[in-house]
């Protein structure tokens, strides 16, 4: 498509436009679909967005007025928003930089309210004690690593050779996958619900995987 515009050729194809010769880049918009839960995958009802800017070197912008609820139109690609939602249950999400990159774009927030004041202190929030049968062995340098299914987060001990035990102290409530490797190898995953703290975990490891 061409048009002339004050004596300069305008040609404007993919996402770039170019006059005289010159690429600038075409301004790309998407839609963003928000959707918040708590650490074990349940959804938070009652949010609404306060936070949704956008940092740019030339200049910031805040785009929490463009959302109905949880999902707004033309909303300007970007790597560095800021985001913060606030819950009916008091809960709140937030991360300090999200992306929009991608013209359907779902980002996915995370909240967690702990029902009392979250035990800290010497001994470990979740230990986990590892046995093995005849056919399933592990080596001295077995150890253990916990990823968060929904929350971000994760933590990695070594299981100790005498004890067989592996002792998480940054461990949060939530739904997390437990990864047993024995060095470079992976023996097997357990998914589990972390309730509270100071909790004990049996895992038996068979030639079939592992089993709480």
């Amino acid at each position: 498509m061409k048009t002339i515009v004050r004596g300069a050729l305008l040609i404007i194809f993919g996402t770039c436009v170019m006059i005289a010769g010159e690429q600038i880049p075409r301004k790309q918009y998407a839609t963003v679909k928000l959707k918040i839960l708590d650490s074990y995958g349940r959804s938070r009802q009652g949010c609404r967005v306060t936070e949704f800017h956008l940092h740019k070197p030339e200049g910031d912008a805040e785009y929490r007025g463009s959302f109905d609820a949880l999902v707004a139109s033309k909303i300007p690609f970007g790597n560095t928003y800021s985001v913060l939602v606030k819950c009916a249950d008091g809960s709140i999400a937030s991360y300090p930089y999200v992306g929009v990159t991608h013209s359907e774009q779902l980002l996915v927030l995370v909240s967690w309210i702990p029902d009392e004041d979250y035990v800290t202190g010497p001994e470990p929030r979740l230990a986990i004690a590892v046995s093995t049968d005849s056919k399933s062995r592990l080596s001295d340098h077995a150890w253990v690593k916990a990823v968060g299914v929904y929350a971000d987060g994760t933590e990695v001990a070594q299981v100790d050779p005498v004890t067989g035990v592996a002792g998480l102290y940054s461990i949060v409530p939530g739904r997390i996958i437990i990864l047993i490797l024995d060095g470079e190898k992976l023996i097997c995953t357990q998914q589990i619900n972390f309730l509270r703290e100071h909790a004990h975990l049996a895992l038996s490891l068979t030639p079939d995987g592992c089993k709480a």
